[in-house]
């Protein structure tokens, strides 16, 4: 089975390459460590077997090669950035391994790859969805909302989105709760608020709550197998996880 590496880090790919020929039955044929390097390999060159792809380069993120040609071959990713392992893994490649990679997860992504694409002597067909890449790009790159424009009486005032315990609804009103336990009127509602915070940060527990992981203090069994929240510098008592959302908002906290 021949493979490429494509890997900015030169001591990282000399052990996968290591790993790799201690598995057996595997050529590293080419390593690359920059996206434009791939790249030109890729504009002329056949695909191996399978591509491991670090995510991160040193001249951009490795999706970008995406962009530039086909790549007609299963993907495992590597990377040290656990928010990005996540991204690819959804791109349905082969698997994703993070860093440093332990032989048995480098052997068992390897076991995955044979069991799905030479089974019964089948050809290996490409796995990745290109605009899932595309969407995932544009999400990376996307920029969320950092501070809101807060009026108290005849002031304005900044309120730093980080500094923001929880939003929530209130008659007509949504409500930004800071650290202090202060409560302000910000001008977007409850569902715009959703696009508009970084999700790796707020999580909506249900129709009237976003939550920020950060300022979350406890969390307790509820009723119907539901979850009680208790946030710093606020006492609130509906802060429950809505029943359809618990083993979401678990993956979240563990994201």
């Amino acid at each position: 089975m021949k493979v490429i590496i494509i890997e900015d880090e030169h001591l990282a790919a000399e052990k996968l390459t290591g790993q790799l020929t201690k598995y057996g039955g595997i050529e590293v044929i080419n390593q690359f460590d920059s996206i434009k390097s791939a790249v030109n390999f890729f504009k002329t060159e056949s695909a191996p077997d399978l591509l491991f792809l670090d995510i991160h380069l040193a001249d951009g993120l490795s999706f970008e090669i995406f962009k530039q040609v086909e790549i007609k071959c299963p993907v495992i990713f590597t990377t040290a950035y656990d928010q990005y392992a996540i991204q690819a893994f959804k791109l349905n490649s082969v698997d994703y391994l993070l860093k440093p990679i332990s032989s048995e997860d480098l052997a068992k992504a390897i076991d995955q790859f044979k069991e799905l694409h030479f089974k019964e002597k089948k050809e290996p067909k490409p796995q990745l969805d290109i605009e899932q890449i595309k969407e995932i790009m544009s999400m990376m790159n996307k920029q969320y909302k950092s501070r809101f424009i807060i009026k108290k009486g005849d002031k304005i005032i900044s309120l730093s989105t980080d500094k923001i315990n929880c939003f929530f609804s209130e008659d007509k009103y949504t409500i930004a709760v800071n650290q202090k336990g202060e409560k302000n009127i910000v001008q977007s509602t409850i569902a715009e608020l959703t696009s508009l915070l970084d999700p790796q940060a707020f999580y909506r527990i249900n129709r009237k709550y976003i939550v920020n992981i950060n300022a979350i203090k406890e969390i307790l069994q509820h009723s119907n197998s539901r979850l009680k929240i208790k946030l710093n510098g606020i006492e609130l008592d509906d802060l429950v996880v809505s029943r359809e959302k618990v083993q979401d908002f678990k993956s979240w906290l563990d994201d």
